[in-house]
């Protein structure tokens, strides 16, 4: 069943079809919905192919991220996907986790002929490359002096919030399992709450160590082995995963938590709520991030007849959430 098929069977023009199935306002509801209700019984499948030749778009956007199994990413690409999905956009999710399959899924995505890109990562100076020729493109994360648009969370500040909330609950000795480095702001922000309250910086409770649950065992397992006989009354993860398996190792090893040492993390991934002890967190605005990346990629795809370099940016705020992990 073609376009030109329900136009002959309704006695009007395939161009009136055509705008009918493109939502277009030029034509009648009444029409309209002659023309969806008689598309929807003869299972009419529109020629994509067709169309994007047309159209000079395939309504197809490429996703990059550097991991399947991050917890959190994988919740914001299912909100990048249902804010595509939204916009009548489909998607393409695909794996980069080093500098050569990165180039290789630009190029996968390319040839597919994708409107867009948006990616976890500037890594890559392809990327910059593809964004000064005329791809539309727009990074999670800051991409330091790269040129492109992008959209980021300002993790200083929620780490800081974290930390000051674990010094009102009465811990001073508090441990850092997590990245640290510069980039990323998460370690930076809990030195600067340590000497906010002036307390000093313990480096025997700090291990830099990243990743997911079994990164939180594992620096767990170091940091109880080094302070035995004193102990971190609190500890700051990562990210989410890692807390919940760092947590479950103290319990394990008979830590009492919250009482004896509480325990955050950072994301609030979906677990995050219903681990025994709920998990103090901070929140990243997953819903706000995905619709401001895919926001941005729109004004990117809708502007490229006009387009020139740009670099447009979005620093969203965290959110403190408490839950019974940081409250005796």
């Amino acid at each position: 069943m073609t376009q030109k098929d329900l136009a002959d069977i309704l006695h009007i023009s395939r161009s009136t079809v055509s705008l009918a199935l493109s939502d277009s306002p030029k034509i009648k509801a009444e029409t309209s919905s002659r023309i969806r209700e008689l598309a929807r019984k003869s299972n009419y499948q529109p020629d994509l192919a067709a169309r994007s030749l047309v159209m000079g778009k395939t309504n197809l956007i490429g996703v990059l991220l550097p991991s399947f199994a991050h917890r959190f990413l994988g919740e914001l690409s299912n909100e990048i996907f249902l804010c595509l999905n939204a916009k009548r956009f489909s998607a393409i999710f695909v794996v980069g986790s080093n500098a050569e399959e990165y180039s290789q899924m630009l190029d996968s995505m390319l040839a597919r002929k994708v409107d867009g890109i948006i990616a976890y990562s500037a890594a890559s100076e392809k990327l910059v490359r593809l964004h000064e020729s005329g791809t539309p493109v727009v990074v999670y994360r800051n991409p330091g002096d790269k040129p492109l648009s992008y959209v980021d969370v300002d993790r200083y500040e929620g780490s800081r919030m974290l930390v000051q909330h674990l010094i009102s609950m009465g811990r001073h000795r508090i441990a850092f399992i997590g990245g640290v480095n510069k980039d990323d702001q998460r370690f930076p922000g809990y030195q600067a709450a340590l000497r906010e309250n002036n307390i000093d910086i313990d480096e025997s409770v700090i291990e830099n160590l990243s990743g997911e649950m079994r990164e939180g065992i594992k620096g767990m397992q170091i940091l109880l082995e080094r302070n035995a006989g004193n102990l971190p009354d609190a500890v700051m993860f990562h990210n989410d995963a890692m807390a919940i398996g760092g947590m479950n190792e103290a319990i394990q090893s008979g830590i009492r938590v919250p009482a004896e040492m509480a325990i955050t993390g950072f994301d609030d991934i979906e677990e995050a709520q219903y681990c025994v002890p709920g998990l103090t967190t901070v929140s990243q605005p997953k819903k706000e991030i995905a619709a401001e990346l895919v926001n941005m990629l729109m004004e990117q795809i809708n502007e490229k007849k006009q387009w020139h370099p740009f670099q447009n940016k979005k620093i969203l705020q965290p959110t403190l959430i408490v839950r019974k992990s940081s409250c005796s």
